[in-house]
């Protein structure tokens, strides 16, 4: 009711046992009472905010934005514990009175508003958090090793520096494998038993979860998790209405989702006098990780981003974060000193940034020590080796020693150790001699670890780098997408005898992760490090494998799937493999349809990549596929050999087929050389200079579109030897599909499906 006795318009009841009539209603300047939901995934407080909600704003400042307060009925509100009343007051001129047991049972129409959870889901990389259940087996660590740093850490952490302009952004660097990951999430655990943590976000470029590589879901998991802690209930507050006013906020850049989902709604919890109860740090590990997200589209006149891009992107943002008075957390940052990083660190944030690097400082030669004494006494246990002296002070220093202070080489080492015959496996490791060209090679002795372990796998006569460019084509060969491929594409994709892969490199198990063949888990690379040496001439010497070798190498594999028409190993096998989802996965590889563009180039010029890297044996091969069927496949979206099978989640199917039509010309070099014979010398056309597999597809797909009802009489009327003058757009121009109902000078009206 109003001070001047008119009746009340809003009123927020629930359930109260002995409770007054002032307890009904609270605003902003109070806490919550006890009881009140969280809206998390669920409800906002039981009464509307009294404090007008601020306006997200550009600006970076310590500035207070006011708007007009919500329209009625525009609050979210939990149905089963709030009602909101409008009408008479039952309490006229009344004072002075205490209410017992008040039961409710009214009846609104309030609106079913979407909860905090349902605004951010699609937007949050839960991979991403420090406890994630993908990042359940991550190492962190032992208790007895890294102490120093780790104390330095949280002492930054929980007290700040005594700096006259105390620092809110540390950056912890270090070289690759010297176990900042491992640091970071310990230190996490530890502030998250504390209470401290208010976020975390752990970049992965191995990550089987696509947005734990990029940008695309930072600022959203931040702001989610700050509002995870009950003592931040105002933010949760304001965050929601923040989203209900800007549904759109995900699609802006990095600096206005900060804006609109951290510094906005942290103006009114800000107003807070008592923030005894809040968390203090935001953690973000593996920066160097991120990879630039590309923007596809043809008419951009820049080029590429860069991975430096997206990184700086987000480094800017924190900083700008840590720089802003309102912004009540520390930021801890970890990563390599990549150039680009170091150059932001040691130039623009200089001056406000506490910056830790793992060197000899920290005394990592103890650390590594205790650890392998640790998990030496494990593998003493678990192998029944009775000798407590095993495996020795004098091995365990050649350890140390070896480890050049990277933690990656002791994990590699007990992880090699673990997979064999205890004291055979060590023998191995310690048979690894520095020679004198390699000393200045800080990798020296993790490269022959690799090598070692590489060296063990049983490679083909005809193919000593099979593995190699298999772990390369894993990698690298396939476009980003919310799920990595599964263990079983690569062993379809790969395999020429079923159980190849995981006879092959069984023996890299200590560097990858094979999982079984009856589940759909991806293979896991352990260490980013072995992609680094696999990559660099210098340091892998005869294992490398050129960037020709390697696309010719993916190209056969392509070939070899057209050519069986994936019935043998795939269509006609539904329990091994999923035919839908092979083929979908298939249709994503870089080298079939590439996910980035060339400034100016268009879309069918990034089909259909692998026709340019064949060898003569592929080429060869190409004139046996089945180009009737494939067309079948890709204009019907039924496979002959699986009943039903349904592929509509395929784009660009004419594309595919029109560029494999002009393409397979001039991959096959048709103008240049003359082809007599090839495999199939019925397919050879007198007097012309195409290819046999050339004239092989070029046939099928135009029978096959004709038998379909497609308007193929254009691409009837080029001669055998004239796609040279033509581009792939020309084709797929000429090479179009007869709508129902529409009409051609030369063919008559379709009806019905064709």
């Amino acid at each position: 009711m109003d001070e001047d006795g008119r009746p009340g318009t809003n009123l927020s009841v629930g359930v109260y046992d002995d409770r007054t009539a002032h307890d009904l209603v609270y605003t902003q300047e109070s806490p919550p009472p006890p009881h009140t939901p969280s809206i998390l995934g669920h409800s906002l407080p039981h009464s509307r905010p009294s404090t007008p909600s601020p306006t997200p704003s550009s600006s970076w400042s310590d500035q207070r934005h006011t708007m007009p307060p919500p329209e009625p009925r525009q609050m979210p509100f939990d149905a089963e514990s709030t009602e909101e009343i409008a009408g008479p007051s039952c309490f006229t001129n009344s004072h002075h009175f205490t209410i017992g047991t008040l039961n409710t049972n009214l009846t609104t129409n309030v609106p079913n508003f979407r909860t905090l959870f349902e605004h951010l889901n699609p937007y949050i990389t839960h991979a991403a958090a420090h406890n994630s259940d993908e990042r359940c087996d991550a190492p962190s660590c032992d208790p007895r090793t890294r102490v120093g740093v780790r104390m330095e850490i949280m002492e930054w952490m929980r007290l700040g520096t005594a700096d006259p302009l105390p620092t809110k952004l540390m950056w912890l660097s270090g070289p690759a494998g010297s176990g900042k990951t491992a640091i970071a999430l310990s230190v996490a655990d530890l502030c998250h038993s504390e209470k401290l943590l208010a976020a975390s976000f752990f970049f992965s470029s191995c990550s089987v979860t696509a947005s734990r590589r990029s940008k695309r879901g930072f600022i959203a998991t931040l702001a989610y998790h700050i509002a995870e802690h009950g003592t931040l209930w105002q933010f949760r507050t304001q965050l929601l209405l923040a989203l209900e006013r800007h549904p759109d906020i995900f699609r802006k850049n990095l600096k206005e989702q900060a804006e609109c989902l951290l510094l906005g709604p942290l103006r009114i919890s800000c107003r807070e006098r008592d923030r005894s109860g809040w968390p203090k740090v935001i953690i973000v590990d593996g920066l160097d990780e991120v990879e630039a997200e590309q923007y596809h589209d043809p008419k951009r006149k820049e080029g590429l981003r860069a991975h430096e891009n997206d990184q700086l992107e987000i480094l800017n943002v924190l900083f700008s974060l840590s720089q802003c008075s309102i912004f009540p957390f520390r930021i801890f940052v970890s990563s390599r000193p990549e150039s680009g990083i170091a150059g932001f660190f040691t130039t623009s944030a200089r001056a406000r940034t506490t910056e830790l690097f793992l060197d000899s400082k920290y005394n990592p030669d103890a650390d590594i020590r205790r650890f392998l004494e640790e998990k030496f006494n494990k593998i003493r246990q678990e192998a029944g080796i009775t000798s407590l002296s095993w495996p020795g002070e004098a091995t365990l220093g050649r350890l140390v020693d070896m480890s050049s202070g990277q933690f990656i080489v002791p994990d590699t080492i007990v992880r090699w150790v673990e997979r064999g015959i205890p004291q055979q496996q060590l023998d191995d490791v310690l048979q690894l001699e520095l020679r004198g060209d390699e000393a200045e090679n800080p990798f020296a002795t993790l490269d022959k670890l690799f090598r070692l372990i590489l060296e063990r796998s049983p490679n083909p006569s005809r193919d000593p780098h099979l593995v190699v460019k298999w772990i390369r084509c894993i990698e690298g060969s396939h476009n980003d997408t919310s799920v990595a491929p599964p263990a079983k594409f690569w062993k379809l994709l790969l395999e020429d005898i079923e159980g190849e892969v995981i006879f092959r490199m069984k023996p890299l198990a200590s560097l990858i992760s094979i999982p079984p063949p009856d589940t759909s888990a991806p293979i896991t690379i352990y260490h980013k490090s072995l992609i680094d040496f696999l990559s660099t001439k210098a340091r892998c010497k005869d294992l490398y494998v050129d960037e020709m070798s390697h696309d010719s190498f993916i190209a056969s594999r392509i070939v070899r799937i057209l050519k069986n028409k994936a019935s043998a190993n795939v269509l006609s096998l539904p329990i091994a493999a999923d035919p839908l989802e092979f083929l979908r996965i298939f249709q994503d590889l870089k080298m079939v349809r590439h996910s980035t563009w060339t400034p100016g180039a268009s879309i069918c010029e990034h089909l259909l990549q692998f026709l340019a890297s064949l060898n003569n044996d592929s080429k060869d091969d190409l004139a046996l596929c089945d180009a009737a069927w494939w067309t079948g496949l890709y204009l019907t979206h039924t496979g002959s050999h699986a009943e039903g099978f349904e592929i509509n989640q395929f784009d660009e199917c004419a594309n595919l087929l029109g560029s494999m039509y002009c393409r397979i010309h001039k991959a096959m070099e048709c103008d240049s050389n003359p082809y007599p014979s090839a495999h199939d010398t019925l397919l050879q056309v007198p007097r012309s200079r195409c290819h046999a597999a050339c004239i092989r597809w070029r046939e099928g797909i135009l029978a096959k579109a004709k038998e379909l009802k497609w308007c193929v009489h254009e691409m009837e009327q080029v001669k055998l030897d004239s796609l040279h003058n033509m581009t792939v757009r020309e084709v797929n121009q000429k090479f179009r599909r007869m709508r129902p109902g529409s009409f051609c000078a030369v063919c008559q009206p379709s009806e019905g499906r064709t």
